[in-house]
């Protein structure tokens, strides 16, 4: 999905990119890598809380970049409808794993 939104032009990735377009109001959903450090996933959060925006961080830096075929931790999805379907995928995945 992430690869999909990346050749739609609807992502976004990479820490300034990703923070430059938080703050243009661009982002719909941030994506954000589980393994990273505290102060990272701290700085993301309060960014998702001020600019409510929805935050997932069911994948791994690995997992991120292995779908984008580029080494990230962070992106952005910028298309509304793209960011729901993600969710939606994301949380039928957390269920199944119940």
């Amino acid at each position: 999905m992430l690869g999909l939104a990346q050749r739609a032009s609807f992502l976004v990735s990479g820490d300034e990119q990703v923070e430059k377009s938080i703050k243009a109001g661009k982002v719909q959903l941030i994506v954000l890598a589980h393994d990273l450090s505290q102060n990272t996933q701290d700085r993301y959060e309060r960014f998702a809380k001020q600019y409510h925006i929805e935050l997932d961080q069911s994948f791994s830096r690995e997992e991120i970049s292995q779908a984008l075929g580029k080494s990230r931790a962070i992106c952005g999805l910028l298309n509304q409808g793209m960011a729901e379907k993600f969710l939606s995928y994301t949380i039928g995945e957390d269920d199944q794993m119940k």
